[in-house]
């Protein structure tokens, strides 16, 4: 049992060049941040445990064992940011739950993103027991400054 983010894409070529981008310059949470929880994520893959029937080639994501810890959200990210570069301004969680983004600030439905994807953690994201009150400013400076780094490569792979 587990779950699955993924960003939905409409157009076939603009998923095959994120899906050859995300495989050179996408970095798992354990190269870049603390290590805060067990090890929970696989991907960035078109082909997540519960995306949409018949159409893993319009995904790419991730799969997961559990919220709660920073990787979760960090991924969460990696999917808002692949939306925000393609256009597409969703994610889907689990195949079916559409999570809609938007650059209005303080929005929260949708979720108020970025030029770049990010949004900070929220409380509900990553529980206590790994992830302590005094990383979670350090952790959203991580995920900002990944995001930004992806920009810039995304940008320039053309």
């Amino acid at each position: 049992m587990g779950y699955s983010i993924m960003t939905f894409f409409e157009d076939e070529a603009v998923h095959v060049k994120m899906l050859k981008f995300l495989d050179s310059e996408y970095r798992p949470w354990e190269k870049i941040g603390k290590k805060e929880g067990i090890p929970t994520e696989r991907g960035p893959t078109h082909d997540v445990a519960y995306g949409p029937d018949d159409q893993s080639w319009r995904v790419i994501g991730f799969d997961f064992v559990c919220g709660g810890v920073i990787e979760v959200a960090y991924v969460y990210r990696i999917c808002q940011w692949m939306a925000v570069m393609t256009g597409e301004m969703q994610i889907l969680y689990d195949g079916e739950d559409v999570q809609k983004l938007t650059h209005k600030k303080g929005s929260k439905d949708p979720i108020s993103v970025t030029k770049d994807g990010f949004s900070l953690v929220r409380d509900y994201e990553c529980a206590y027991m790994f992830f302590g009150s005094g990383q979670r400013g350090k952790n959203d400076v991580i995920i900002k400054q990944e995001l930004q780094r992806l920009t810039k490569g995304w940008k320039a792979y053309g």
